[in-house]
């Protein structure tokens, strides 16, 4: 790979989730760190090329223990980073602030500054407990992108929330009902808030 530098084992503070990036040239992927035996909370940009990593650039957050700053470029936002996830366009992610109980969105736009901003969370009317996942798709009937969203913590959430619009953070609850637990094997088809989850990490 050219440009970067390479990436040995501990140049990594406990990567817990990777996405590539589908319009970058090369297999460019983020990764985000998350707090550990060393505080970080950051988004990197790695290049993956015949097994050869390379770090391109950090992208969001800093290695500093989990704290929050929204409406920040690059370096100076903060998280608790846990999954990340690119939209098809390349453009833009999103990342699963956990402790901070949003999902914040990063502008990946070519030329950009990588801002960050909340998506859906505290400052809007979606409420999450513990977001630990989060995934993108598309509506094949309407092309617009969408969000999955798992999220839950001790006694709390333990749902799946669903981002209609990824302008305006429109969320929902499209299964569990913040009650930790299993359905009954009997219970061979369940929905909504019938479901019943415990412990989600990703989606």
């Amino acid at each position: 790979a050219t440009g970067g530098t390479d990436v040995a084992m501990n140049d990594l503070n406990y990567p817990v989730s990777v996405a590539f990036i589908p319009s970058a040239a090369g297999d460019a992927a983020l990764v985000t760190e998350h707090y550990y035996n060393v505080p970080s909370n950051q988004v990197l940009r790695v290049q993956v090329e015949h097994y050869d990593v390379r770090l391109l650039a950090p992208v969001a957050g800093a290695r500093v223990d989990r704290t929050f700053l929204d409406h920040a470029v690059g370096a100076h936002a903060r998280f608790n980073c846990d999954d990340v996830a690119v939209d098809p366009t390349g453009t833009f992610a999103l990342v699963a602030d956990g402790f901070n109980n949003r999902v914040r969105k990063i502008d990946l736009a070519e030329g950009g500054s990588f801002a960050v901003t909340t998506l859906a969370g505290p400052e809007s009317a979606a409420t999450f407990i513990m977001p630990t996942g989060v995934a993108i798709g598309v509506n094949a009937a309407t092309g617009k992108s969408f969000a999955v969203v798992c999220a839950g913590y001790g006694n709390s959430g333990h749902n799946v929330h669903l981002i209609s619009d990824l302008e305006t953070g429109a969320t929902e609850t499209i299964a569990g009902n913040s009650i930790p637990g299993t359905n009954s094997p009997a219970d061979t088809q369940v929905a909504g808030a019938d479901a019943r989850f415990n412990g989600l990490h990703s989606v």
